[in-house]
């Protein structure tokens, strides 16, 4: 089932039209980068998805339910943080956190969950005013995750995050995924979209950039084994993937989604004692630079 479907859908702004047609849709239990430029209409998109702007045209799906006409069961399995979290300055986090919890009928048990899960224990009591960029992150966060979405999104999540925060995310956006939560994940950063992202939709002066006009996205994987070229004669077979030998025990391949079980089941086999296989991430940045070469 698709949590999201996106279609043919506009908005413009004093007659310039920022989001042109797009159509895109996000399956249940994925983690789905949205990557492109400052100016492509991320954050629009993000925002009309959401219902925080009205499209001028096209229909959006919400599991099932459309976002105009059915705003309530729609809104009803998301939740996310668009920009800057929406706090109440004057409150502490502790507040803030409690009023969600209140809204959508969470125990206290949940909330305590979820303030450990953020790691704002030690300011939870102060007033969000004097909150960093961070910590401010860290709460929004903390009150979407309370409201137990099917679908989360987040833009630009990593902002003001330290590098420890950067990798708390990660690990809990991976651990929400397991769960069964679908992310919709807009960064800049692309390293951390490569890492956790299941597929990536680009956008391009606000037009989904199509799949066929996409360059292939490849993950890159190290194959230690005691027969090497045994296994590099294997990857040869595959048509798509990119094979080379590194040393006598590892080859590097890289391969993409729909071809990687098949060069599992050919590297594998006993006779080329395969010790370990580590993932070392995809072409984001190739692919990326070869959609956006012209803006930059």
């Amino acid at each position: 089932m698709k949590i999201l479907e996106v279609e043919h859908v506009t908005k413009s702004f004093r007659k310039k039209k920022v989001i042109d047609g797009i159509s895109f849709s996000v399956g249940e239990g994925k983690v789905v980068g949205f990557v492109g430029p400052n100016g492509a209409g991320k954050t629009t998109t993000l925002k009309l998805v959401t219902n925080i702007l009205i499209p001028d045209s096209g229909s959006i799906h919400i599991a099932g339910f459309n976002i105009l006409k059915e705003r309530e069961k729609a809104l009803a399995n998301v939740a996310g943080v668009i920009e800057n979290p929406a706090l109440y300055m004057e409150l502490s986090g502790y507040d803030n956190l409690r009023f969600i919890q209140r809204a959508y009928g969470k125990s206290k048990s949940d909330m305590e969950q979820v303030i450990e899960m953020i790691g704002l224990g030690h300011a939870m009591r102060q007033k969000t005013g004097r909150y960093s960029l961070g910590m401010k992150q860290r709460l929004g966060l903390g009150m979407a995750l309370l409201a137990d979405p099917k679908f989360l999104i987040l833009d630009e999540p990593t902002n003001g995050l330290d590098a420890s925060g950067i990798i708390e995310l990660r690990a809990l956006i991976c651990r929400k995924a397991k769960e069964g939560t679908t992310v919709l994940l807009s960064s800049h950063i692309l390293s951390e979209v490569d890492r956790i992202a299941d597929e990536v939709v680009f956008i391009k002066d606000g037009k989904i950039v199509e799949e066929s006009a996409m360059p292939p996205l490849r993950k890159k994987y190290l194959v230690k084994a005691g027969d090497a070229k045994g296994v590099l004669g294997q990857l040869a077979s595959i048509r798509d993937a990119e094979a080379v030998l590194v040393n006598d025990t590892t080859v590097e391949f890289r391969v993409g989604a729909g071809d990687f079980a098949k060069a599992m089941r050919l590297v594998c086999q006993e006779e080329y004692q395969v010790q370990d296989i580590q993932q070392e991430g995809t072409q984001l940045e190739h692919v990326y630079q070869d959609i956006f070469r012209e803006d930059a």
